[in-house]
């Protein structure tokens, strides 16, 4: 073989090998930063949802105390004659909840819960189905009267709706002064609730810039809530995502932070985690989560 033919051949080998050596660095390299800056917009955007629900949450808990300490609702829950309570204080209480209701549109529902759980007023600003007045083994009842504080907000979904809602509770322990002494210990007297539309929260949810993408508000047993995708787009009734995220193969794993209503995580192909690893064989438990990533 004559010299002019072997030359190509070896020489065409040592230009392409640097070359596609060359083109499939740049390519990985493409491949990182397209990785890393969807990691950053997710967290910026996870950020964005955590302040928000953070702002509803303690906004709500800082409302509801400042309503049970009303003179006029003390009084009505102090007031153990009932004729009195119903004919002459429960109509001013409600004119006062409804008077919130005009300036937080949101609060959709406020309830007095007599300490059994009844439910002693209910007022709504919707055209809502009243299922039970007996809330007395509902799970947010149930979680007020176990809770070691008086406070207690939970997400979840409203079973007279069935729409994701913040439930913000306050316990009430009141002395009556006008028959107890002061040095008496306070006496539950009943329970205060808030029923928050999360509507302002999924809003929120459509806004993800990435094809394929997907955003989920589950409750603590990861049952999903709400998603960024319409039925049309996941091709299934809403009712039919009320599936556990456990069951999907890059399941979403609790946060380890348990003070926050509602804690942000992210499993998908591309891994994000706030706060833990997501690991599929481990079992999902604890505090609420937004997740996000391409399912």
């Amino acid at each position: 073989m004559k010299l002019s033919t072997k030359l190509p051949l070896l020489v065409i080998p040592l230009i392409a090998g640097p070359m596609l050596l060359i083109g499939l660095l740049a390519y990985q390299q493409l491949k990182d930063n397209a990785h890393t800056k969807g990691q950053q917009e997710i967290r910026l955007l996870m950020d964005s949802l955590q302040s928000r629900v953070t702002q509803i949450t303690e906004v709500a808990l800082a409302n509801v105390s400042v309503f049970a300490d009303d003179p006029l609702f003390k009084n009505y829950v102090l007031t153990d004659d009932l004729e009195e309570r119903y004919a002459l204080m429960q109509r001013p209480l409600q004119s006062k909840l409804a008077s919130i209701q005009n300036i937080y549109p949101d609060y959709y529902e406020i309830r007095v819960l007599q300490p059994d759980g009844f439910e002693d007023i209910r007022l709504t600003n919707r055209n809502i189905i009243n299922r039970t007045e007996e809330e007395g083994e509902s799970p947010h009842f149930m979680a007020i009267q176990q809770a070691s504080s008086d406070l207690l907000s939970r997400i979840m979904l409203n079973p007279d709706n069935q729409e994701p809602a913040l439930y913000v509770s306050r316990r009430i322990r009141l002395i009556n002064t006008a028959t107890e002494s002061f040095r008496a210990e306070p006496e539950l007297r009943g329970y205060l609730s808030l029923t928050i539309s999360l509507q302002p929260l999924i809003d929120m949810l459509p806004s993800t810039p990435w094809n394929g993408a997907e955003l989920l508000l589950t409750d603590n047993r990861h049952h999903v809530l709400a998603t960024s995708l319409s039925a049309e787009q996941t091709r299934q009734p809403f009712s039919d995502r009320m599936t556990i995220i456990d069951e999907h193969p890059q399941a979403v794993q609790r946060s380890s932070s348990r003070d926050s209503p509602i804690s942000i995580t992210a499993g998908s192909y591309i891994r994000i985690c706030r706060y833990t690893c997501c690991c599929p064989k481990q079992n999902c438990c604890g505090t609420p989560v937004i997740s996000a990533g391409w399912y």
